[in-house]
């Protein structure tokens, strides 16, 4: 039956709680055993330091609720228990003091646990109640997206940017896309129903993608072609730009461009203002409909705006349920900056960990997700995201992977499994029951409890942590009502959004250009 709970709105409203399996156990031990946190068992061989500890702080909060609900209480859940408290002293050190020596204690506390007892993990999970009129889990989106989902085919799907421009939903990308095998990809993803391709200067396959548009025998006004000004930085001239739009231009067998972006952030203000001068000029010509931005964060976007006389109406950035549009992790989601700046945002590898070490696709989380829905990973993932409002690419050269896109407006996620998955980034970011985050999502999992006064806070340039101590903050929304079968029968409310973790160093000194070469 129903119950009277308060969920994201001060009136009491009817909830209907949900009884739902969750995977502690198998996630705890699927982020620890991936052969990238392995690779970063020794400082000299990780490739991402952050991502590591990224693997690490997820692994460990799966398995701190894993052991919270255990049934079990042999000998065995007494070493977990002890060794778990170790990793956890060891992660809050990290959070406080990130150095190559709390590193590697992070790294041998981590492995001796999963090592010696991923047995006893692996067999715990637990059942929660989510109640399912509890909003979406974030504080910037009460509900889902309005995401057909009785049928339909995704080439007569969607979105009106803010200039009136109608961009479809789901898009296909090109990267590493080349040759004949591009031209083939490209082909069949038109045939069968794709209407929008994305490439870019710095991907090569320009050519290749006109002489396939040009086979498939499509009217233009059918199509919606997007890309990117790649290299401008290493040339900043105002003529090379143009000519090399009109390159791109021919190249692509068109007269015009849909979506044009820049690919990357420029830190010289100068070479910023000339680059994105000319593409406005371009807008202003009528020789591309629409403008954007690729690979920014809301500090880069700010600058942007600095400068700009036009803003851009879309921003592609990476995209998955553990970094949902940006790559540093901050209090205020980049889907609410772009949604306040009326910035549509482009998803892509919705399904790749990259630059990270957690693998949506293998989560055991997703995989829930997904059996319930009776989905594959790749389309939840897809569909989640296309709630939170954002438009999605894939790219993939298994047209199996393809395929599926086509299935994504038949079906929707809950409210309830939406939280769930909106719930991921908090199990990868917060450090302890002391340190939760990030602010703009609900505490799905139950990580903080009450709000409590949050360590930690961004390193300056010296390598001094900003903002070491904050105290609770209590405004705003309050988040979803989550209940746990084991604390009884009675809806337990959150009383504000918890405390955050805030943003910590750049993760990858070259995150730009590994971004440009993706998105």
């Amino acid at each position: 039956g129903s119950m009277r709970c308060a969920a994201f709105v001060l009136a009491l409203v009817p909830c209907e709680a949900v009884q739902v399996q969750v995977p502690y156990g198998l996630a705890a031990v699927h982020a620890s055993n991936s052969s990238f946190t392995r690779k970063c068992d020794h400082y000299k061989t990780c490739e991402n330091v952050f991502g590591a500890m990224e693997a690490w702080r997820y692994a460990y909060n799966n398995a701190r609720k894993a052991l919270a609900y255990a049934t079990k209480k042999t000998h065995e859940h007494i070493h977990v228990r002890e060794e778990l408290r170790q990793l956890g002293r060891a992660l809050h050190e990290f959070h406080l003091h990130p150095n190559r020596h709390a590193f590697e204690e992070v790294s041998s506390a981590g492995r001796i646990l999963f090592d010696h007892y991923h047995d006893v993990l692996t067999g715990e999970n637990a059942t929660i109640e989510v109640e399912e009129t509890g909003g979406i889990g974030v504080d910037f989106r009460d509900q889902s997206a309005n995401i057909p989902f009785k049928g339909g085919n995704a080439k007569d799907q969607f979105v009106t940017l803010s200039n009136g421009v109608k961009m479809p939903l789901v898009g296909f990308g090109t990267w590493e896309l080349t040759g004949q095998k591009c031209y083939e990809t490209v082909r069949w993803a038109l045939g069968i129903g794709y209407r929008k391709l994305d490439t870019a200067q710095v991907f090569g396959n320009e050519k290749i993608l006109g002489k396939a548009i040009k086979d498939a025998g499509l009217k233009r006004k059918e199509l919606f072609i997007s890309t990117k000004l790649s290299n401008f930085w290493e040339h900043s001239d105002e003529a090379y730009a143009r000519q090399h739009f009109e390159e791109q231009l021919e190249a692509l067998g068109t007269d015009y461009i849909d979506l044009y972006m820049l690919h990357a952030p420029s830190k010289d203000p100068a070479k910023l203002k000339l680059a994105w001068s000319t593409i406005e000029a371009l807008y202003t010509e009528g020789k591309v409909k629409a403008i954007g931005v690729s690979n920014y964060s809301p500090d880069q976007l700010k600058e942007l705006f600095e400068i700009a006389t036009i803003k851009p109406q879309v921003l592609q950035n990476k995209f998955s349920v553990y970094h949902p549009g940006e790559h540093d992790i901050k209090d205020t989601s980049i889907l609410q900056y772009a949604k306040e700046h009326k910035i549509h945002v482009v998803a892509y590898s919705v399904g790749n960990a990259w630059p990270y070490f957690l693998d949506p696709l293998e989560d055991p989380h997703v995989l829930a997700v997904a059996e319930r829905v009776k989905k594959t990973p790749y389309q939840v993932l897809q569909r989640h995201a296309l709630q939170m409002g954002v438009s999605t690419l894939t790219r993939s050269s298994v047209r199996e992977r393809a395929l599926e896109n086509k299935k994504l407006f038949d079906f929707k996620l809950s409210n309830m499994e939406m939280q769930l998955l909106n719930g991921l980034i908090t199990l990868s970011t917060s450090v302890d029951e002391t340190v939760f985050g990030p602010k703009f999502c609900a505490d799905v999992y139950k990580l903080g409890g009450q709000p409590r006064a949050a360590a930690g806070g961004a390193l300056d340039p010296n390598g001094r942590r900003r903002n070491a101590w904050r105290g609770p903050e209590t405004t705003g929304s309050p988040v979803p009502a989550v209940r746990v079968i084991s604390w009884g029968r009675a809806c337990v409310l959150g009383g504000g959004r918890p405390d955050s973790v805030h943003a910590r160093t750049a993760l990858l000194q070259s995150s730009a250009e590994q971004g440009e070469a993706l998105g």
